[in-house]
């Protein structure tokens, strides 16, 4: 063959190869551009839930794609376009695929929520039974505990081929790495997610089911579609969801632009002395998102506190007057427990119990004039010289009390609506249930200390009282408060409720210690290309608008650059974190793989943040 003839072949075939594939891309910018959304993605994950012979074909996601475009999505009767545009991914034909790889990132979380349902429900389950609980009596990072959260995470990150380094048990760190940029250096780009391993304690005795089934909240119990456990929503589910979509990305081929930064901490539910040592020591990402909150994207947070105030013990008289000996509410200052009780020495137990359970009733009537929300009052001679009245509400985190009924200041309120029947001894405790009552009784707006403000994105401000507990010989009574952005500062609010105790404390001629701590609100930017990034793919997973919201719940979202959270709670859904019977939708969790699976690559492959 002469010369000629190779020259004319040659071109007629670069002319061929060029057409076939300019006329890719012209075939799929015809298609009608559709999301492939959450509708098509629920199709997807039912028909292989009901038919997992089809699923146990292929071991990989491109196994998953080969059989999606063999026949499946039209037996699921789903667009034919989204069958040409696997089709397309598939043949690598590059051009065409940079309008629709979004596609591929959100089939790739389908994937991920199907393959490893099993390996989640193990994972979680091994995460729940560490008691990762701090103490007062022993620093995190050395907590026994603690140690062997952040062990399992080493292993479980050596299993899935993810970098893993341990900063002195203040912050275990997960890495999934970029690789190299074309000129052979490392990616210097990296992008944080931060979460915590940390929980607040479970009082096993209020971890009872309505039907009366004892849960043991640290093992994973499933239950009507829930995995009940400390740690489900708050926030070991996201730990587990974060891992198992670092490796499926790992596995996918996919080539990130950046880093991607899991950052799990150790002391986010008490001191946030971990993310403070891990700051001073380390480069932290210019842009990170906390997964401890709500979905879509929470761009603003109330700023938190505590209203501590000590009461001197008085030592008891003997005499005829009744006497509270012990009163007992939440393990933790940031939790709504779901009972509160109240021990009280009398001569009679059985005597004082006939003659208050005639008030029960009225009392509970009228208080839900005031302040809706079912409660109930039990009365119980424990022993001859021993009555225990508890109040059973409904428990929440204290940043959210208006998702639960607080049975604290029911309790007191009740004391003091019996105060003729019970004749009690001036005591602390006495004291105590006197202060709950007058300066927050049931409503928790700040009314009864002056406060009230309200932001019309954030929400009012909420003070609840949570805690009884003794402390360096003084009874504390600890009240969580949540300020959002308004025109006081901080200091002026702080100010302003120690100079309403003060008063208080004068008028009544009740002498009290008192500390009031605020932490500062959080307002960030919406605008922002990652942003948008998220909104877009927590609408197209669920159908709700993704759009900016804010929370009163505090994170350590505050402390990092251009922090925002992206999950866990969904909304409309009460945030079942700190809460007795603490659980997860375990398809809220399967969702949760999938999206972060989604964000993980998009935001890793994302040209600019």
């Amino acid at each position: 063959m002469n010369g000629f003839f190779k020259l004319a072949i040659g071109f007629s075939l670069l002319f061929w190869l060029t057409n076939s594939v300019a006329e890719t891309d012209i075939e799929l910018n015809k298609v009608k551009y559709h999301h492939f959304d959450h509708s098509q993605a629920e199709v997807i994950v039912q028909y292989y839930t009901e038919n997992p012979q089809a699923f146990s074909q292929f071991n990989d996601f491109e196994g998953f794609l080969r059989d999606l475009v063999s026949g499946r999505l039209m037996k699921m009767k789903l667009p034919q376009s989204t069958s040409e545009i696997i089709s397309c991914y598939l043949a690598e034909c590059g051009l065409a695929m940079r309008h629709y790889k979004n596609y591929i990132y959100r089939l790739l979380g389908v994937y991920n929520r199907l393959a490893n349902a099993e390996k989640a429900r193990q994972m979680l389950s091994n995460m729940v039974a560490i008691k990762t609980y701090n103490s007062a009596n022993v620093p995190a990072h050395h907590n026994p505990e603690i140690i062997k959260f952040g062990r399992y995470i080493k292993q479980i990150a050596a299993e899935f081929n993810l970098g893993y380094r341990n900063i002195d048990n203040r912050i275990f760190e997960v890495t999934l790495d970029a690789g190299t940029e074309a000129d052979g250096q490392s990616s210097a780009d990296v992008f944080g997610i931060l979460t915590h391993a940390d929980v607040v304690p479970a009082d096993i005795n209020k971890w009872r089911l309505r039907n009366g089934r004892q849960l043991e909240p640290y093992q994973l119990t499933e239950i009507d579609g829930k995995y009940y456990g400390r740690g489900t929503e708050d926030d070991k589910a996201s730990i587990v969801a974060a891992l198992l979509a670092m490796r499926t990305i790992t596995n996918s081929g996919i080539v990130l632009k950046r880093d991607i930064r899991l950052m799990i901490e150790t002391t986010e539910e008490t001191t946030g002395a971990g993310i403070e040592y891990y700051m001073q020591r380390e480069t932290i990402p210019d842009y990170n998102i906390v997964l401890d909150s709500r979905y879509p994207a929470v761009i603003a947070e109330k700023g938190p506190g505590y209203i501590r105030s000590f009461f001197p013990l008085i030592e008891q008289n003997q005499g005829d007057q009744n006497v509270i000996t012990d009163l007992r509410a939440s393990m933790a200052g940031n939790q709504i427990t779901k009972s509160a009780y109240v021990d009280i020495v009398t001569s009679n137990a059985d005597l004082l119990k006939t003659q208050l359970i005639d008030t029960v009733d009225d009392f509970i009537f009228n208080t839900k004039l005031k302040q809706k929300g079912m409660f109930s009052i039990l009365i119980d001679a424990k022993y001859p010289q021993l009555l225990r009245i508890t109040v059973v509400g409904e428990s929440a985190h204290g940043s959210r009390p208006e998702q639960g009924i607080n049975p604290l200041p029911r309790l007191t309120a009740f004391i003091h609506h019996t105060n003729q029947i019970l004749s009690l001894q001036a005591n602390h405790y006495l004291h105590a249930v006197n202060y709950v009552n007058d300066i927050f009784s049931l409503k928790y707006l700040g009314n009864k200390l002056g406060i009230q403000v309200r932001n019309s994105f954030m929400g009012p401000l909420t003070v609840v009282p949570t805690q009884f507990t003794m402390h360096q010989g003084n009874l504390e009574v600890v009240a969580n408060i949540r300020v959002p952005e308004n025109d006081y500062t901080i200091e002026q609010t702080k100010n302003q409720i120690k100079q309403r105790l003060i008063s208080y404390s004068k008028e009544l001629n009740i002498p009290f210690q008192h500390t009031v701590e605020i932490g500062q609100w959080m307002v960030r930017n919406p605008n922002g290309a990652w942003i948008a990034t998220l909104l877009d793919i927590f609408e197209q997973n669920t159908g709700v608008p993704g759009k900016p919201v804010a929370t009163a719940g505090s994170t350590t979202a505050k402390q990092l650059p251009n922090a925002i959270n992206f999950g866990p709670s969904l909304p409309g859904q009460k945030y079942m974190g700190h809460n007795a019977n603490e659980f997860k939708f375990i398809k809220n969790f399967h969702l949760d793989i999938q999206m972060f699976t989604e964000m993980m690559a998009r935001i890793g492959t994302q040209e600019t943040l």
